[in-house]
């Protein structure tokens, strides 16, 4: 499976009222619609570090989505993810062991025996969940999997090398001060840190 249409099958199956946390601009410039319940960040630690706080202060379900080669780099933040021992919080993983956004290079990844492995060791549960979305299953099946996750936990999907080329988002538009301010006190939405 591509990665847009990775992304457009799992953003199908998170309820409305999920935090959508969503890290690198390839990913950003990917996901077909951005909608007020999605925050975006250009660097992985920092989309991770806000969703360990996001999930601390609200009891709705955050999701991080990330690429392999970014949760590598912020390998240190999935520490305190699973040392939170919050039940909320899922970073879901689109890995094909390369660098996507640059050309399509292989990263060392390749040659990690098992970074799911790697990352159920420090704590997090992991899923592939790559197989649910070949066509066999139905969305019936899907829809109850994502709706019975339980964290912390790392999920995993296998995505095709390529990139679909999108006119560039303006990040600092999508990521500014005002967008994170509405987001984190958006009452509606469940997002906000305090209740007045």
């Amino acid at each position: 499976m591509r990665r847009n249409a990775a992304l457009k099958s799992i953003l199908k199956f998170l309820k409305h009222n999920d935090v959508i946390i969503v890290s690198g601009s390839g990913l950003i410039n990917e996901i077909p619609v951005i909608d007020r319940r999605m925050m975006c960040f250009e660097r992985a630690d920092m989309a991770l570090s806000f969703s360990v706080g996001m999930s601390m202060v609200t009891e709705k379900r955050v999701f991080v989505i990330c690429e392999d080669v970014d949760l590598l780099k912020s390998y240190n933040v999935l520490l305190q993810i699973s040392a939170s021992k919050r039940q909320n919080i899922f970073v879901l993983v689109l890995g094909c062991d390369r660098y996507q956004d640059f050309g399509g290079q292989y990263s060392i990844l390749s040659g990690i025996r098992s970074l799911m492995g790697s990352v159920f060791s420090i704590g997090l549960i992991s899923h592939n969940l790559t197989k649910l979305f070949d066509g066999s299953s139905g969305d019936i099946i899907i829809s109850d999997v994502f709706n019975k996750l339980r964290g912390p936990m790392c999920v995993f999907f296998d995505v095709e090398p390529g990139i679909v080329k999108r006119k560039e988002r303006d990040l600092y538009k999508l990521c500014n001060k005002g967008v994170f301010s509405n987001f984190v006190n958006d009452t509606d939405l469940g997002t906000s840190m305090f209740v007045p």
